[in-house]
């Protein structure tokens, strides 16, 4: 991640960013020895125990569908006895099926605001479905940083594409200072699964992508703007 931004920004203009610790949390959390890798078969009933755990037999059911659609959506976080600490899926809408996606309450309600408010031609979106910890299911933790940070990877990687990113939660509150400071906004929209209402948070790069948004967070940092 280091080396995207100083690639994206002049050296200088990295260390506003850094100065602010919820936007620097967000790209090189502090964290204890965890990896992040790929889910793998053996991995399946862990996740469904986590998921049933914190969200409920629907969530389950929901995830599960998605892995069956496509299991390279997933990650998981392992801890130093190489046991999984949490997970997280995101998808690519444009790759894959329509039917899965009106069938998820949450990535239905994404594709109708993707819907009324396009991305342009050759742009696209990332779905952070879900994140979730063993231990503390969505709120924040180590596991949870650890996510975060794979995500921007991930995110950074897709910088000449990727316009608009939506993540959910069923409550947003503890995430809400880093979510302001990084630029995401609240839909009014919010769904229901397991009974539970989740509320989705967009952030939208701008329309130089990645290169918009490290600028507005540097322009917020100097008072620019």
């Amino acid at each position: 991640l280091a080396a995207v931004l100083l690639a994206l920004l002049p050296g200088p203009n990295v260390v506003f960013l850094l100065d602010n610790p919820a936007v620097r949390e967000s790209f090189f959390p502090s964290q204890p020895a965890l990896a992040v890798e790929a889910l793998a078969p053996g991995d399946l009933t862990a996740m469904d125990d986590i998921l049933r755990r914190h969200d409920g037999p629907e969530a389950a059911t929901h995830l599960g569908a998605w892995h069956d659609v496509d299991p390279s959506a997933f990650a998981v976080v392992r801890d130093a006895e190489l046991d999984m600490a949490g997970f997280y899926c995101m998808l690519e809408p444009t790759r894959v099926p329509a039917a899965q996606l009106a069938a998820d309450p949450v990535t239905a309600c994404w594709v109708r605001h993707l819907e009324t408010s396009p991305v342009p031609e050759g742009q696209t979106a990332l779905f952070l479905r879900r994140w979730l910890t063993r231990d503390t299911g969505e709120a924040p933790s180590d596991v949870q940083a650890a996510c975060w940070c794979d995500v921007k990877r991930s995110y950074l990687v897709m910088r000449d594409s990727l316009r608009r990113l939506y993540v959910t939660a069923r409550d947003p509150q503890p995430y809400a200072e880093a979510l302001g400071a990084l630029g995401f906004y609240m839909l009014d929209e919010t769904v229901e699964v397991d009974g539970q209402a989740y509320g989705t948070a967009v952030l939208d790069f701008g329309p130089r992508l990645i290169h918009s948004w490290l600028m507005r967070l540097v322009d917020n940092e100097t008072g620019l703007a």
